[in-house]
């Protein structure tokens, strides 16, 4: 209940917490890389930290991991 009615006093103040869905440089900050053939280049795979912003200002940016293509090895 308490972790409710804080959550509600934040968003009062315009702190939102930022959706991972595109990889945006302004928004995200990439701290792993993982090879997958199944993501596009860049894609995040996994959240690791949420992030936060207050009204259109980023206050803690989201910790992602991201694709990278899986790399074929020359024989």
């Amino acid at each position: 209940m308490t972790l409710n009615q804080f959550r509600e006093a934040l968003s009062k103040e315009g702190v939102e917490a930022i959706e991972s869905v595109d990889f945006d440089p302004e928004l995200h900050h990439a701290v792993e890389q993982a090879e997958s053939a199944e993501h596009a280049e860049g894609a995040i795979i996994d959240q690791i930290r949420k992030g936060y912003k207050l009204k259109d200002k980023v206050i803690r940016p989201t910790l992602v991991k991201v694709a990278k293509n899986k790399e074929e090895e020359n024989v």
